[in-house]
């Protein structure tokens, strides 16, 4: 009988560890929210807070998300010409051939930068390097000067920049680099990277 009573014993207290640990751990969630996986970066005097899908940092006062934080993109190289013809120009004329397989992502990049990241800072204009249905104007690198360079969005065989006299070439390898090509060049003008 004394046998029984410590087989019992020890299943209450079993089950009173389980029911604590349970207990605690919903006071936990409730009280504490869902912890971050991952820890806040640090870049250039900026924080990162990772989100389930991107980044955010404020910058002037302003919440703002990337998809990618500063250190993923450090191989995507931003010549200095690039980063100086940027900082000093009122304007920014973006432009990508409409046909293009990846019209639709050059097309949300623009729109991001001129909706999201770069209003009062930068005004930037959206068109189109030949006649389109949309009624956008059309820009070329003919256009670009040096108050008002052009950047041109296209697909090549490698994720970069290069600067063609005023016209700055943002080429991406593959559809997804597009927005990494779109993040690297804000934070280039928003001063988080040179």
């Amino acid at each position: 009988m004394a046998k029984r009573n410590k087989v019992s014993n020890a299943k209450y207290i079993v089950g009173g560890i389980i029911i604590f640990v349970m207990v605690t751990s919903a006071f936990g969630v409730i009280f504490g929210g869902y912890a971050d996986n991952q820890a806040k970066i640090k870049y250039n005097g900026f924080t990162f807070t990772p989100l389930q899908y991107s980044y955010r940092t404020v910058i002037d006062d302003r919440n703002l998300e990337f998809s990618y934080e500063p250190n993923q993109l450090e191989s995507i190289k931003m010549p200095q010409e690039i980063s100086a013809l940027l900082e000093r120009s009122p304007e920014l004329d973006m432009t990508y051939n409409y046909s293009s397989d990846a019209a639709q992502e050059f097309a949300l990049a623009i729109f991001q930068m001129q909706e999201s990241y770069l209003p009062g800072i930068k005004y930037v204009r959206d068109g189109a390097t030949g006649v389109n249905t949309y009624g956008k104007p059309v820009i070329t690198c003919a256009d670009a000067t040096k108050n008002v360079p052009v950047i041109l969005f296209t697909l090549g065989n490698e994720t970069s920049f290069r600067l063609e006299g005023d016209c700055i070439i943002a080429q991406s390898m593959r559809l997804q680099d597009v927005a990494a090509l779109k993040d690297r060049l804000v934070y280039s003008i928003l001063g988080v990277m040179e």
